[in-house]
């Protein structure tokens, strides 16, 4: 998956931990009952806009990204909101990635899900 420039690297520049995965949600404006700050919300919108693309595009490439926003679609979220959802999603992992020093793997986290999620990985189910 393809970032912009100022992506994560921003949060190394500022500090030397980075944020919770919640308050990174809250800053670039996911959360639905937000601040507002004469008349805007509180959040940061450059992180806004790499989040959102970077969600709708992982549709494609990532299959748990696609179960994901088809299961928040068939609970009855529309477009827009199952896209902020995987938005957070992609952000926790970002945040779990610098927090760790790891790059992100979509193998693991795939794994990790399945077990998260009480799943038995294809490896068990064919053995």
């Amino acid at each position: 998956m393809r970032q912009s420039a100022n992506g994560p690297a921003e949060y190394r520049s500022q500090q030397t931990r980075p944020p919770k995965p919640k308050a990174t949600a809250r800053e670039r404006g996911a959360k639905r009952h937000q601040r507002k700050i004469r008349g805007r919300a509180s959040c940061q919108p450059r992180l806004r806009t790499i989040i959102g693309p970077t969600a709708f595009t992982s549709l494609r490439g990532s299959i748990w990204a696609r179960e994901f926003y088809d299961t928040q679609r068939s609970r009855g979220k529309k477009h827009h909101a199952a896209l902020r959802a995987l938005g957070n999603r992609w952000l926790e992992i970002l945040w779990h990635c610098l927090t760790n020093n790891t790059p992100y793997d979509e193998a693991v986290h795939i794994a990790n899900r399945n077990r998260a999620l009480g799943r038995l990985d294809h490896a068990r189910q064919a053995a």
